[in-house]
């Protein structure tokens, strides 16, 4: 399965399901998925559930996603269903001042 896209029935929030691999190799797919038409749009849920793993790359692309929503004022960005391991790693990497963990 590969990245999965959904706007909720209200059209606000943006949800994006990475599926269980996230790296270089869905790039072009996940920009594609959010440089569509964003009116509208003020929230974006990133489900990590099944995702063990981030690398430096993965890292940059999620925060590609929000410097370019942000533009489109998205102001609120969710990741949500982060293991423990990857909870630290966004503490670590500050990830946290930008992005609501869950």
């Amino acid at each position: 399965m590969g990245i999965e896209t959904s706007v909720s029935d209200d059209g606000s929030v943006l949800n994006f399901d990475l599926g269980n691999s996230f790296g270089m190799e869905e790039f072009a797919d996940f920009r594609e998925a959010y440089s569509q038409e964003v009116t509208g749009i003020n929230e974006v849920i990133v489900d990590l559930s099944g995702i063990e793993y981030l690398n430096s790359a993965s890292l940059g692309m999620l925060l590609h996603m929000r410097q370019s929503l942000h533009k489109n004022n998205v102001n609120k960005f969710v990741l949500k269903n982060s293991t423990p391991e990857l909870v630290r790693l966004f503490q670590m990497s500050k990830f946290d001042k930008y992005f609501m963990i869950k």
